[in-house]
């Protein structure tokens, strides 16, 4: 090529390149603003959404933070209490190294943090929010965006008309679960070592740390996979008192192998457990195991009885990657329905929630307890009863997009009461 037409091809890629940075930097601001605009919405949507806000942003003192919990874990750990043993120290130097880990990786992975208190006076409930928002691709980040994939093998543990339940799912980090993990190894470790130091035949020591070694395990691998899910639920009423519950385990079947022959062992040795009965019926795949304990003589015999009857019905129940247990009114079938509802797993809106419904609480205890708290769930009863709305207290998360919100609400039925013992508390709750 000639000189003459290399000098024009030369310019032009000149003013090509140029024209490409400008472009590039132009819409690098046009970038810019937009994030700028849409934190700024966000922040304007989030003092709307509050009646009152404080907003935090965490990587302004994360580095702080941290410093200060490992320094106050290396006094802590420096060495062993007066009182401890040298295997109790190292457990507790575990556990609470594996715990100053993870606060300290989640802090250092966060990038706001907020407080909100909201009154609706239209719905009559106030709930306080605590939120974090992760960074962009952060580990938190990760962990938050796989909740949605996740399901629970638990999800019809709900007895109708329920006082009090909760569901929990989760997926540790892999660090956080190697860490527990340890802790659960060194608590075998231990646990043998005591057996070894009992004054009693080889034969036992040897059955016992046999049974000891396979609990363990499953509760190490149970610990390893950071897997955590389960439900409970409990009912209060007059026609008794029933609780259902479910946790996942790794080795369902290895667990139920050790506790039956320990349940035959007591089953044999102590009157207690003359009751004792393996596979009474299935539910599903679940084999269900039972117990009952008869109402005691004396003063208590009466209430024992409105509560669970003449006997306490225990239920206890392994499945593949779980166990189950049921107790009081109805406790086998409250047990199987439970288990059937759950067969196939589920998503769930909130990944552990709590709620209590006061009113059952209050008329359980206005009928079973003891002077001065029976008297006083009376009162508390009987208010409920005149306030509208239910009268619920509830923990729930709530992910979002790079978030975590913990929401702690109270319905119309609590407002309205607390309202009614200060007319201050009613003008600030319900602007009365």
């Amino acid at each position: 090529m000639k000189s003459r037409h290399i000098i024009p091809v030369l310019l032009l890629m000149l003013v090509t390149v140029a024209a490409a940075k400008v472009v590039g930097a132009a819409e690098d601001r046009a970038d810019r603003k937009e994030r700028r605009k849409s934190a700024e919405t966000k922040k304007a949507e989030d003092r709307a959404a509050y009646d009152m806000l404080y907003q935090l942003h965490v990587p302004t003192f994360a580095d702080l933070a941290t410093r200060h919990i490992r320094a106050d874990v290396e006094k802590e750990l420096s060495g062993p209490k007066s009182w401890e043993k040298a295997e109790d120290f190292e457990i507790r130097k575990l556990l609470a190294t594996g715990i100053a880990d993870s606060v300290c990786r989640t802090i250092g992975d966060l990038q706001d943090a907020k407080v909100g208190w909201r009154i609706d006076r239209e719905t009559k409930r106030t709930y306080l929010d605590l939120s974090v928002t992760a960074s962009k691709n952060s580990g938190l980040d990760s962990q938050l965006a796989q909740m949605a994939d996740l399901r629970t093998a638990f999800h019809g543990f709900q007895l109708d008309g329920s006082a009090f339940d909760a569901h929990w799912l989760g997926q540790a980090d892999s660090s956080d679960a190697a860490a527990f993990a340890k802790v659960v190894e060194a608590l075998c470790s231990k646990s043998l070592k005591e057996i070894e130091n009992e004054g009693i035949s080889d034969d036992e020591k040897a059955v016992r740390k046999e049974l000891t070694s396979q609990i363990f395990d499953v509760l190490k691998r149970s610990a390893a996979s950071g897997r955590s899910d389960g439900a409970v639920s409990l009912r209060l009423s007059d026609s008794g008192t029933t609780l259902v519950a479910g946790a996942y385990i790794a080795d369902g079947p290895k667990l139920e192998g050790a506790v039956k022959t320990i349940g035959q062992f007591l089953q044999q040795h102590h009157p207690a457990f003359a009751s004792l009965r393996f596979d009474v019926e299935k539910a599903e795949s679940v084999n269900l195991h039972t117990m009952s304990i008869p109402a005691p003589d004396g003063d208590d015999h009466d209430k024992f009885v409105q509560m669970f009857g003449e006997q306490l019905d225990i239920v206890v129940g392994f499945g593949p990657e779980a166990i189950y247990l049921a107790a009081g009114r109805d406790a086998i079938s409250a047990l199987k329905t439970a288990i059937e509802k759950s067969k196939s797993p589920a998503t769930v809106a909130s990944p552990f929630e709590v709620t209590l419904a006061v009113k059952p609480v209050a008329d359980f205890v206005a009928a079973v307890g003891r002077g001065n708290d029976q008297a006083q769930a009376k009162a508390i009863s009987e208010l409920l009863a005149s306030t509208s709305g239910d009268a619920v207290a509830r923990i729930t998360t709530l992910i979002g997009k790079r978030s975590l919100t913990l929401r702690l609400e109270a319905t119309e039925g609590i407002v309205q009461f607390i309202a009614r013992i200060d007319p201050e508390l009613k003008r600030l709750l319900l602007g009365e």
